[in-house]
């Protein structure tokens, strides 16, 4: 296989690993790790440790690499896209993530499975719309949550979305499964910060920026002696695991919530009962309003079909 020399010149704080993809869109995480290890990776003319090693500005990254992908190759790549497009023009993607899935995923992780990952492989203009690495990926999903996604096909309309969504023009409505009997329309507004559980967990606090959440109730179940409702959930802004932290805090946590939830809760689902179904957004071009719904996903709508049995047929 043809390889070619690059020799390029750091501009900013950035990772090893997403600067060499940067060099070679086609590299997958695990051929990064084997360049490294193989040698083949130095920096300012010694042996690149980790991919996860950060660079900084006026650092020189020396490194071989295959300029393309022969046939023997392409095992390094992960399975088909595990994703269902919804919606595509020359401006726009709306995608369904499943959960289970990165969004963007931590540099560790060397499966290729995240969405961001998944988009260059099938459109390789996206690499770089939004940053590096973020294919013009406009909003934060975390990895338990399913749903939909907003990507844009260039910066000009990454720019003029991102504009959008800061000022909460962007309608995303979400479907959740919560443990108890609430009573709505009622919106939850208190603030959240970290949590001193664990790392990567979030709380209510006293103190800080207060962020809302509304809920509409869609449909009363009952299960097992336990009583559960199904939501819809409009959030007023993206903070890490914000609808999670204040349904549980209202003391009605999402089905199959094992950070939030209760311990003791019945087990009705091994995922988050949570989904991205609508979007609603101004076409960046057109400025027409574009709607686009996204189905519950079969494991969750199978929960729902099991639930409204008459008991004796459960």
């Amino acid at each position: 296989m043809q390889s070619e020399l690059k020799r390029e010149s750091v501009t900013q704080k950035i990772r090893l690993g997403v600067f060499l993809v940067h060099l070679w869109p086609h590299l997958t995480k695990p051929a990064v790790e084997q360049l490294i290890a193989a040698g083949k990776v130095k920096i300012n003319e010694q042996p690149a440790r980790k991919a996860g090693q950060y660079l900084h500005s006026g650092d020189v990254v020396t490194a071989t690499a295959p300029a393309f992908l022969d046939k023997s190759e392409q095992s390094l790549f992960p399975p088909p896209l595990p994703m269902t497009l919804l919606y595509e023009d020359d401006t726009l993607l709306v995608v369904e993530k499943p959960a289970g899935m990165f969004t963007h995923a931590p540099y560790q992780d060397q499966t290729g499975n995240s969405l961001s990952y998944q988009l260059q492989q099938r459109y390789p203009a996206l690499a770089h719309v939004g940053g590096i690495d973020r294919a013009g990926i406009l909003q934060r999903m975390e990895k338990e949550v399913s749903g939909l996604l907003l990507v844009a096909r260039n910066s000009e309309s990454y720019r003029a979305l991102k504009h959008e969504i800061k000022r909460r023009r962007v309608e995303q409505t979400y479907s959740a499964l919560v443990s108890g009997r609430l009573k709505g329309p009622d919106t939850i507004t208190v603030p959240i910060g970290d949590s001193k559980r664990g790392r990567g967990m979030r709380r209510v606090v006293h103190a800080g920026r207060p962020v809302s959440t509304s809920y509409q109730v869609q449909r009363h179940y009952n299960s097992a002696g336990e009583a559960y409702t199904l939501l819809i959930l409009e959030p007023d802004a993206a903070r890490l695991h914000q609808m999670r932290v204040h349904l549980a805090w209202l003391g009605c946590p999402i089905v199959g919530d094992t950070l939030y939830g209760d311990s003791r809760q019945p087990i009705l689902s091994d995922r988050l009962f949570l989904h991205l179904s609508v979007l609603n957004f101004s076409h960046p071009l057109t400025a027409e309003r574009v709607r686009v719904e996204s189905a519950l996903p079969a494991a969750l709508a199978s929960i729902l079909r099991y639930m409204a049995r008459p008991k004796h047929l459960r």
